[in-house]
């Protein structure tokens, strides 16, 4: 006796029409779409114009010069904008004409 089992004809694999083997190539080649958008997209190439960290120092260092052994300004940081409106109880802690209530108006 051996133990060798012989599989039948009948449950060979059959081969795929042309439909299916076009259909699996179709879903591979959008599976490899969607990666390469997204390590596009995340690599900024989809959006060249966008302000990046590097652009927003690049400008502070345009305008006022490159200072040699100080940290590029707000390398990681954030850019705003506002006013300041003082109440007077600076002075006490400064003698800038800034923290005077009336100086300011």
């Amino acid at each position: 006796m051996s133990n060798v089992s012989v599989a039948p004809a009948e449950a060979a694999r059959q081969r795929l029409g042309k439909a299916g083997t076009l259909a699996r190539f179709a879903v591979i080649g959008v599976a490899l779409a969607v990666v390469a958008g997204t390590f596009a997209y995340f690599g900024g190439w989809l959006t060249p114009n966008d302000l990046t960290p590097a652009r927003f120092t690049d400008v502070f260092e345009y305008v006022d010069g490159v200072h040699p052994g100080f940290r590029r300004n707000h390398a990681k940081g954030v850019g705003v904008s506002g006013f300041f409106e003082s109440n007077g109880n600076g002075v006490r802690l400064s003698r800038q004409s800034c923290f005077d209530r009336d100086a300011c108006l």
